[in-house]
């Protein structure tokens, strides 16, 4: 009888949280699709909803957005180190990537600031002069 309490620890302890990534990685993945969570299975997918959005970027990483601008039917939500959000009718529809105090990559590699990896399809990379990648982006990013 003793062991069931033992037993309902780990239990609850495989259920917590992920552990945080290194310090120097952040527990998102630029992907086609939206913003994946490291070793999670999990996602924050175009389609969902700013404020679900922003809450679930702003936990991962960390921080508040530092900045929000509306122009023309699309909302820009942005963190300080290089990562910002947009939303159209009032849904996630893209994301844009800059070199930043935010080390973001795709589950490939592929990086802002870093050298031109293959991408898969749906991410787009602006190259540098350098040959450096100065963004990725996918969906639908406000202009």
């Amino acid at each position: 009888m003793r062991a069931a309490p033992a037993a309902l620890i780990l239990t609850l302890a495989a259920c917590a949280a992920p552990a945080p990534p290194p310090a120097h990685e952040t527990a998102l993945r630029l992907a086609a699709g939206g913003l994946d969570v490291a070793g999670t299975g999990r996602e924050i997918g175009f389609g969902r909803a700013p404020e679900g959005a922003v809450a679930a970027v702003s936990r991962l990483l960390g921080s508040a957005p530092d900045a929000r601008r509306r122009d023309a039917g699309c909302e820009t939500v942005r963190w300080a180190g290089g990562l910002e959000l947009a939303f159209r009718d009032a849904a996630f529809s893209g994301w844009r990537a800059m070199p930043g105090a935010l080390p973001l990559r795709t589950a490939a590699g592929a990086a802002p600031g870093g050298p031109p990896l293959s991408l898969p399809d749906g991410i787009e990379a602006a190259v540098a002069p350098d040959g450096s990648v100065a963004a990725l982006s996918a969906g639908r990013p406000c202009p």
